[in-house]
C-alpha cells in the first residue's frame, strides 16, 4: 500500500485537514507510484476546498506517469474531476490538467466519456473567448486534443459546432505572441484531427480557413507553419478551398517557408514536409480560375518562382516547378506564351540529365506531361521540334517504364500531328516502330498499348508519303496494333483505326507506281500486309454493330476498308471462315443510309461465298 494510502487511513474530514494539507504539500509526484485509486477518491469527496486544490494539482502531476495513468482511469475518478469543473479558476485549471493527463494517450480512459461528461468540458470550452483567460484556454485545449487523438467513440460530439467555436477564437486573435504557440498549436491539432479521423461529418467554413492562413502568414513559428500547412493540404481538394488558397496568396507563402527552410532538410521526415508543401503548390493550381490567378499573362509571382525553380538542383523543387508549368499550360493562350518565353526548351535540355540507371521517374513523368501540354498549339509542334524535343526523348526510348512511355507516346502522338517532316522520319525508323510494337507485346498497361497503337495511327495519317507507310509493313505485328484499337469502344480510336487501315491497304496499291521501290518490294510489302491482317484476326475483332450506331462518314470508312481488304484472296478467306456474313446481316437494320446499305451488300455477297 502507498504512502497516501496508509495516511489516510488513519485521518478524517473533521481532525485531520491540517494534517491532510501538510502531506499534500509534502509529497513529491516523482516518488509516488499508485497500487490504487481508493485515497485519490477519498481527497476528491472532501469539502474543504485547499485540500481539493492541492489534491486536484497533485493528481495533475501524478497522471504524467504512464502506470500512475492507469490506475486513475477510473470512471468514478473521472466524474469526481468532471463535477469539480463548476468550481472556482483556481480549481477548474488543476481539473482540466488531471484529465487532459488521464486521457493522454489513453483510449480506455476516453471511452468511459459519455456525452453529459464531454458535454461538461465542451461547456467549459465554449465559455472561454480567445481574449479572456489565455492559460485556461490553452489547458482545455490541450485536453480537447487528448480525447480526440486517443480515437475514443465520439459519434454524440458535435463536431461542427466545436469547429466554430475554434474558428471564432482564431478569428479574434489579431496577433500571435511566443507565449500563445501552445494554445494556437492544440487549437490546430484539433481542426487537423478532426479533418483526419471524421472527414466525412465535417462541415469546413471559409472563415476557418481564413483564419488560418492569417496564422500561416503572420507566424514565424515552424511547429504551427507545419500544422497550418496540413491542414490546408488536406483540405485542397476541393474547387472551393483552391480558389481561396490562390485568391490569398498562400502559394507565395509555401515559397517563402520553401526557401526559408530548404537548407535545413537532413532526414526523411524535413523532406517528406518540403514535399507536403511543394504538392499543395500543385493541388491549388489544378482548379482553373486558381491557375489562371496565378499565371496573371505570365506575369505572376508564382508562375515566375516556378520558372526559378526550373534551375534548382533540389530534384523535388524541380519537380514541383515542372508540374506547376504543367499546370499553367491547359490552354493554348498559356501554352503559345510560355513555349514564346523559352520554358520548352529548358524543360527539353533537362529530359537527358534524368534518365540514367536510377532515372527520377517522377521527374521524368512530370517533364513529359508538361510537354505534352506545350506541344497542343499548332504554332508550337514547329517550334519545340527545332528545339530538339526528338533528339533529347531518344534516352528515353530505352526506358521500359510504363508511366513514363505512356506519356512520352502521348506528347509524340501530338507533337507529330500536322507535321509531316517529323511524322515521316519516325516513321522511317525500323527500330523506333519495333520499339513501339514491343512495347504494344510486352506490357499490361491499357494506357500505353492505346498509346502505342494510336501513335502509329497518327504516324500513318501525318506522314503523307505512301513509300513512307511501308515500314509499318515491315515490323511484325503493327498492324495487329491498329486492329486492337477496335476493342477500345472509343468512338475516336475506332475511326483512327479505320482511317490508317484504309491508308495502308490504298498504299499497298499507290506502291506500285513509286519508282524507287523494286516489283519484288511491293509484293513483299503486299503480302505481309495480307498476313498482318489476317493474324490481327480483324473479322472477329471489328465492331459492326457500334460502327453501324454512328455517322455516315463512319459507315462509310469501314464499307470502304472492307472493300479494300476483301480483293486480297486470303483475307476474303478470313471473312468467309469466320462468318462474317451472318454478323453483318445480323446487324444491317441498325443501317439509316441507303447508300451505304446497298454498298454493304455487295460487300456480304462478296464474303458469302
Amino acid at each position: 500500500m502507498d504512502k497516501l494510502n496508509t495516511t489516510l487511513l488513519c485521518l478524517s474530514e473533521e481532525n485531520g485537514t491540517e494534517n491532510i494539507l501538510d502531506l499534500l504539500k509534502s509529497l513529491n509526484p516523482n516518488e509516488i507510484r499508485l497500487n490504487s485509486s481508493s485515497s485519490i477518491k477519498s481527497l476528491l469527496k472532501y469539502k474543504n476546498k485547499l485540500i481539493i486544490l492541492k489534491t486536484t494539482e497533485l493528481v495533475a502531476e501524478l497522471a504524467k506517469d504512464e502506470s500512475n495513468r492507469n490506475v486513475l482511469s477510473e470512471k468514478e475518478i473521472l466524474q469526481l474531476l468532471l463535477n469539480l469543473l463548476e468550481s472556482d479558476e483556481s480549481i477548474n485549471l488543476n481539473v482540466i490538467r488531471a484529465l487532459g493527463n488521464i486521457f493522454f494517450e489513453n483510449e480506455d480512459a476516453t471511452n468511459m466519456l459519455e456525452k453529459n461528461d464531454f458535454d461538461k468540458i465542451l461547456n467549459k470550452f465554449y465559455d472561454l473567448e480567445g481574449s479572456d483567460n489565455i492559460l485556461l484556454l490553452s489547458k482545455i485545449s490541450g485536453l480537447l486534443l487528448n480525447i480526440f487523438i486517443s480515437n475514443g467513440d465520439l459519434k454524440f460530439v458535435n463536431k461542427n459546432q466545436l469547429l466554430n467555436h475554434i474558428s471564432s477564437i482564431l478569428e479574434k486573435q489579431s496577433s500571435i505572441k511566443s507565449d500563445d504557440i501552445k494554445y494556437f498549436s492544440y487549437l490546430l491539432q484539433i481542426i487537423y484531427t478532426l479533418m483526419v479521423e471524421y472527414e466525412d461529418q465535417i462541415i469546413y467554413s471559409e472563415k476557418l480557413y481564413n483564419s488560418i492562413i492569417d496564422i500561416l502568414k503572420n507566424s514565424n513559428i515552424p511547429e504551427l507553419e507545419l500544422i497550418c500547412l496540413q491542414i490546408l493540404y488536406n483540405a485542397s481538394d476541393t474547387d472551393k478551398v483552391q480558389f481561396l488558397l490562390a485568391k490569398l496568396n498562400v502559394c507565395e507563402k509555401i515559397f517563402e517557408l520553401i526557401e526559408k527552410y530548404k537548407g535545413l532538410i537532413e532526414d526523411e521526415e524535413s523532406r517528406s514536409i518540403l514535399k507536403m508543401a511543394c504538392d499543395l503548390i500543385n493541388n491549388i493550381l489544378i482548379e482553373d480560375e486558381s491557375m489562371q490567378l496565378l499565371y496573371n499573362e505570365g506575369q505572376g509571382k508564382v508562375y515566375k518562382n516556378c520558372v526559378q525553380w526550373l534551375d534548382s538542383t533540389d530534384e523535388d523543387l524541380l519537380a514541383t516547378a515542372i508540374m506547376a508549368i504543367g499546370n499553367f499550360a491547359r490552354n493554348d493562350k498559356n501554352c503559345i506564351s510560355i513555349v514564346k518565353g523559352g520554358i520548352s526548351k529548358k524543360l527539353i535540355e533537362l529530359l537527358p540529365k534524368y534518365v540514367s540507371k536510377n532515372p527520377n521517374i517522377k521527374l521524368l513523368h512530370g517533364l513529359l506531361s508538361t510537354l505534352k501540354n506545350l506541344v497542343v498549339p499548332k504554332i508550337n509542334k514547329a517550334i519545340i521540334l527545332e528545339e530538339g524535343l526528338l533528339t533529347s526523348i531518344e534516352p528515353v526510348l530505352e526506358m521500359d517504364e510504363d508511366i513514363v512511355i505512356f506519356k512520352l507516346l502521348g506528347t509524340l502522338r501530338l507533337l507529330i500531328d500536322g507535321q509531316e517532316t517529323a511524322a515521316r522520319n519516325m516513321i522511317s525508323k525500323k527500330l523506333f516502330i519495333e520499339k513501339l510494337v514491343r512495347w504494344f507485346s510486352n506490357t499490361h498497361h491499357l494506357g500505353v498499348k492505346l498509346e502505342v497503337s494510336r501513335l502509329l495511327a497518327w504516324l500513318i495519317k501525318n506522314c503523307h508519303s505512301w513509300e513512307s507507310m511501308q515500314y509499318i509493313l515491315k515490323t511484325d505485328g503493327a498492324v495487329a496494333c491498329l486492329v486492337s484499337m477496335f476493342s477500345s469502344e472509343d468512338v475516336i480510336m475506332e475511326n483512327e483505326a479505320l482511317f490508317s487501315l484504309n491508308l495502308l491497304a490504298i498504299s499497298i496499291i499507290q506502291c506500285s507506281d513509286i519508282t524507287s521501290l523494286k516489283d519484288i518490294d511491293v509484293e513483299k510489302n503486299k503480302a505481309e500486309f495480307v498476313k498482318q491482317i489476317v493474324e490481327a484476326d480483324i473479322a472477329s475483332v471489328l465492331p459492326y454493330m457500334r460502327i453501324f450506331s454512328h455517322s455516315e462518314q463512319m459507315l462509310e470508312n469501314l464499307i470502304g476498308l472492307l472493300e479494300k481488304l476483301l480483293v486480297h484472296q486470303d483475307i476474303l478467306n478470313h471473312f468467309v471462315d469466320k462468318k462474317a456474313a451472318n454478323t453483318l446481316i445480323e446487324n444491317m437494320q441498325m443501317i439509316k443510309y441507303q447508300n451505304c446499305l446497298e454498298k454493304l451488300q455487295k460487300v456480304i455477297s462478296l464474303v458469302s461465298l
